[in-house]
């Protein structure tokens, strides 16, 4: 019996659907009588204008969705809390092997990833001492600079 009823609604439905259409297609068919019709077109200058100028519409939008989906993260609130996990430093040691230095809080941790997987390798003392050459002195600045070329000459 429920079957039945379901099976009712559904042609109840589609009979619906297509009486709709068949007098929505014949007010159609009477509107565009040929009296109803005007002889004059528009200008070719007009119709050109308006193609290109909804075209360039449709690309400024294209490419205003791209642009904001590439930068959706700016608009988004931050959550009020600093990063604790950072990348310190990266050192490639072959092809999709590399060895991390991260930090995390007050830790320095030494991570190695490879096609197989993470690995975490030790936890490094914050007392290291750098193994890397002291930062060369900056160049003078501008008005030394010209100070110095102005005495040359």
């Amino acid at each position: 019996m429920d079957s039945f009823r379901l099976h009712s609604k559904r042609g109840v439905f589609l009979v619906s659907v297509l009486l709709f259409r068949f007098s929505a297609s014949q007010t159609l068919l009477a509107a565009a009588k040929p009296e109803a019709i005007g002889t004059q077109l528009p200008e070719v200058g007009t119709s050109v204008l308006r193609v290109f100028g909804a075209l360039l519409l449709v690309f400024a939008i294209l490419l205003g969705g791209v642009w904001l989906f590439k930068n959706f993260q700016r608009f988004q609130r931050p959550s009020g809390k600093a990063a604790q996990l950072k990348i310190v430093e990266v050192k490639p040691l072959g092809h999709r092997q590399h060895v991390f230095v991260l930090g995390y809080q007050e830790k320095r941790l030494l991570v190695a990833s490879s096609p197989t997987g993470v690995t975490f390798l030790t936890e490094l003392p914050d007392d290291v001492p750098s193994f890397l050459p002291p930062d060369p002195p900056l160049p003078p600045g501008f008005s030394q600079a010209l100070q110095q070329w102005t005495s040359r000459s």
